[in-house]
Formats: C-alpha cells, sequence, structure tokens
C-alpha cells in the first residue's frame, strides 16, 4: 500500500465522533500531531527507509506543501536510511546528507548495502563518521571491494566513539570473495550493545575487547568462527543472550577444529532460540559442550552436499534437548542431512514440540512415520504437535506420505475429544505442493473441517539465516 493509501486509510479507522467534529471530512482537517503519528506509521517495520520516490519518508513530501514542511521538519522520519545504490556512490552521499541534516539529534540507524560492482571509495562512511556519537546501529553489506569495514572498526574501536549503538551487522553480499584477511570485531566504544550479526566467508576472531562482558546483548549471529573454543569463550561474554545462530562452514584447517576438554560445559541461561547452519560436522564439538535450559527454537541446517559425517549428528542433537531440559517447542531440520535415521529419537525426547518444519524429504519422510498414533489409537508421539511446515520441492508420493501422517493425526484428536483438532496449520513452501496436497480426498474432508492448508512465507520464518 502507498503511503498516501496508508494515510487515507488511517483517516477512516478514526472514531466517528472525531470525524464529525468539522463539517467537512478531509485529511487536510487532521491536527499536526496526529498526523505525523500517521507519518510514522508509513514507514517500513521489516528494513530502514530507502531514497526512493515510491516509499516513505520522500513520498510523503511530494503530495502538498503542508504535508512536505511537515515530514521535512519530522526527525524522527529522517532517523534511519538504507542506501543500496547499484553503482553511484554520489547518490547515496547525497541522500545521506539530507537524511542526517533533517534527523535533528535523533539517533541513527544506517544500512550501506554495496553489490559486487559497486566502487566503494568510502564516501559513504566518510559522510557518516561525524556522526559516530549519534549511531543506534549499522549494517554494512559489501563485497571484498568494498572498504568501508576497515574505516568502521577504527570507530568502533575508539573509546567512547559510539556510546549510542545498539545493533552492529556485517556481512559479504553473495558472490563476492572474503573481506581481505580476518574480522577482528572490537566493541569497545560501545558499551551497550544488544544485537551483533557478523558473515560471509572471513573467519572471525573473539570479539575484542576480549575480557568484557556484555550483559545487553541479546542477539549474536557468527559466521565461520576461529574455532569452538573461540565461540564458546565469545557466549560466556554474553550471559544474557537469547537468539544464536552459529554457522560453520567445513574446513580442514586443524583450528577450525579445536575442541574444549570433555569435561567442559557451558550453560547460557536465557537462550531460547539456536540456529546451527553450514557443516554439522564442526558443529558437533560445539553443541557437545553447551546446555540450553530456556531452549524454545532449534534449527538445524546442513549446507554440506557431501554428508557423509551430517548424519551422525543426531546423536548430539538428542543429547542436547535432554540435557536443556526437553522442552523444545519449535524444530526445523534442513538441508544435506543424509540418513535420518537419528531423527526418531530427536522426536522422542521433545515431547512438548508444537511446531516442526521439515526439509529433504528423500531423507526425512520414512522417519516421520513415527508421528502416526498406535494402531489402537491410545498413544501418539508428540502430542502438542499443531503445525507443520515443509520446505523445498516435495513429489506427489512424498506429499501423499505426508497425508497420510497428518490423517492419522487429525482423526486422533478428534476421537480423543481435544478442544481443537490437530494439526490445525499445515504448510508448504511451493504453492504447487499446496495444490497437491488439498486434493488428497482425507485432507480435503479434513480441511471442511477446520484445517488450515496455506503457503508458507519464509521470509518472516524465526528459522531464517542472516549470516
Amino acid at each position: 500500500m502507498s503511503s498516501v493509501g496508508h494515510v487515507r486509510r488511517s483517516f477512516r479507522l478514526l472514531p466517528f465522533r472525531l470525524r464529525k467534529r468539522r463539517k467537512h471530512k478531509s485529511i487536510k482537517d487532521l491536527p499536526t500531531e496526529l498526523l505525523i503519528q500517521i507519518f510514522l506509521d508509513c514507514l517500513s517495520l521489516k528494513e530502514f527507509p530507502r531514497p526512493s520516490t515510491r516509499e516513505a519518508p520522500v513520498s510523503l513530501t511530494r503530495v502538498c506543501r503542508r504535508w512536505r514542511s511537515i515530514a521535512s521538519s519530522t526527525p524522527q522520519l529522517w532517523a534511519a536510511i538504507t542506501s543500496s545504490r547499484s553503482q553511484s556512490e554520489e547518490r547515496d552521499v547525497m541522500a545521506l546528507d539530507v537524511w542526517i541534516k533533517r534527523s535533528g539529534t535523533c539517533p541513527l540507524s544506517v544500512s550501506l548495502r554495496h553489490g559486487v560492482d559497486y566502487h566503494c571509495v568510502a564516501k559513504c562512511v566518510q559522510t557518516i563518521l561525524p556522526y559516530a556519537c549519534r549511531w543506534k546501529a549499522v549494517y554494512l553489506m559489501a563485497s571484498e571491494r568494498c572498504i568501508c569495514l576497515s574505516q568502521i572498526n577504527k570507530v568502533l574501536s575508539t573509546p567512547d566513539g559510539t556510546p549510542l549503538l545498539e545493533d552492529f551487522r556485517a556481512i559479504n553480499v553473495p558472490g563476492s570473495t572474503a573481506f581481505p584477511g580476518h574480522v577482528f570485531p572490537d566493541l569497545s566504544a560501545a558499551p551497550r550493545p544488544s544485537t551483533l550479526h557478523l558473515g560471509g566467508d572471513s573467519i572471525i576472531h573473539l570479539i575484542r575487547p576480549y575480557s568484557t562482558k556484555f550483559h545487553a546483548m541479546r542477539e549474536l549471529r557468527l559466521h565461520e568462527c576461529e574455532n569452538t573454543v573461540a565461540c564458546l569463550h565469545a557466549l560466556n561474554r554474553c550471559p544474557s543472550l537469547e537468539i544464536l545462530e552459529i554457522a560453520l562452514k567445513n574446513r580442514s584447517s586443524s583450528n577450525v577444529l579445536t575442541v574444549p576438554g570433555p569435561s567442559e560445559m557451558h550453560a547460557i541461561p536465557l537462550l531460547h532460540t539456536l540456529l546451527v547452519t553450514g557443516s554439522l560436522e564442526n558443529a558437533r564439538p560445539f553443541i557437545d559442550h553447551i546446555r540450553l535450559p530456556a531452549v524454545l527454537r532449534l534449527s538445524i541446517f546442513s549446507t554440506r552436499a557431501k554428508s557423509g559425517y551430517e548424519s551422525s549428528m543426531w546423536p548430539h542433537v538428542t543429547n542436547l534437548i535432554v540435557r536443556s531440559g526437553g522442552n523444545l517447542e519449535e524444530l526445523r531440520i534442513d538441508g544435506h542431512i543424509g540418513r535420518a535415521g537419528g531423527f526418531s529419537k530427536v522426536l522422542r525426547c521433545a515431547n512438548s514440540l508444537k511446531s516442526l518444519s521439515v526439509g529433504n524429504p528423500g531423507y526425512m519422510l520414512a522417519h516421520m512415520n513415527i508421528l502416526k498414533p498406535s494402531l489402537d489409537m491410545s498413544y501418539i508421539l508428540c502430542p502438542q504437535l499443531d503445525r507443520f511446515e515443509f520446505l523445498g520441492a516435495w513429489n506427489d508420493m512424498d506429499i501423499l506420505g505426508v497425508a497420510d501422517i497428518l490423517v492419522y493425526r487429525w482423526r486422533h484428536s478428534r476421537n480423543c475429544g481435544k478442544r481443537h483438532s490437530s494439526p490445525s496449520t499445515v504448510m508448504f513452501e511451493l504453492k504447487e505442493c499446496v495444490y497437491t496436497f488439498q486434493n488428497d480426498f482425507y485432507i480435503s474432508e479434513c480441511v471442511d473441517e477446520g484445517m488450515k492448508v496455506a503457503e508458507l512465507d519464509c521470509s518472516d520464518a524465526w528459522w531464517l539465516s542472516n549470516v
């Protein structure tokens, strides 16, 4: 919906007595304070605004003289920007200048996205460097040609340089090589960072300063950690961590495979979401040395094509769930898992499971049969499991196999007299899979009885990788 359309719709939602207070019902009659609030609601919640005439806040300045005056003099509208031109750095600098001037003294949030064809000479970062004391969030998605990271790192290592910084993200764009050298994130100038994303093919070393504890850190996403010991040490310095993503690629270097002592166990008391991506072979030592008493969400995704070692991951995942109390509610399994023989053991120890997301149907489907009720309908595994998500392409035979399992669970829940039939929601990533599933005779009966079948929007999924 356009920004203007959003404003008109917001006006129609006002109580009738307010709209009737004057003789004419017009947006022009809205008080300035209310119009400012509506303008703020026009901003995107998914990303920082872009300098585009089709998006707020720029589009709001092109309606009338009054709107332009109000929008231009509202600093909150200009406190965040996404700079993502493909080639022209000059235009980015001009947009940044306008945004910074209009933002007044508000904390700044800046996202710099420089593609592989972007010829960067650090003009953008030089534009925002003088305002580092106002940085609230800084995102950098760039290729090896971009020299902005080194400039930003210098500011981050300066004492009291970025006192307001809460969110810092540095990611290599797809298709580019790694940032030059290794990444040594230094947060000396950020006293209370809450979110840190470091991704790409560069090896990430310990977050400096090494002895500092980041008590405000809530979300940490790391790709290519130096080794397991370094990763665990970083976690110990974030005692209030709630979301953790560890992405590891397969490397032959023994440095990556460095592991702690067998009796060393690290508890992360507040962590509720764990995502493990990349080579599961290299992730096993990490999983074996953590305990997550509050974990509710777990995602396992292997990107390694040759999965000879990946199938041996299941006992380690099972032990982690049991060691953490077995209170897991949402599980996602996808990628080049290989033979998923241990998957059934994972389900048996996750009795509180409410949502299951599954990919790689060729290996996973056969082991999902344990989710069927017993023959006498007296027992069912994961009785609270109410939502199924199926990722990627599933052929017709696999979809019929899924339908068979879910119909049995649906009939069991109705026979047991449950208040809500289960599973109540079944989603496929691909639309054609939704059609095939709905065309099953028994599934169509379940849909008539209340089962929801729909296409899955993965853009907002909790298990989506950000590094």
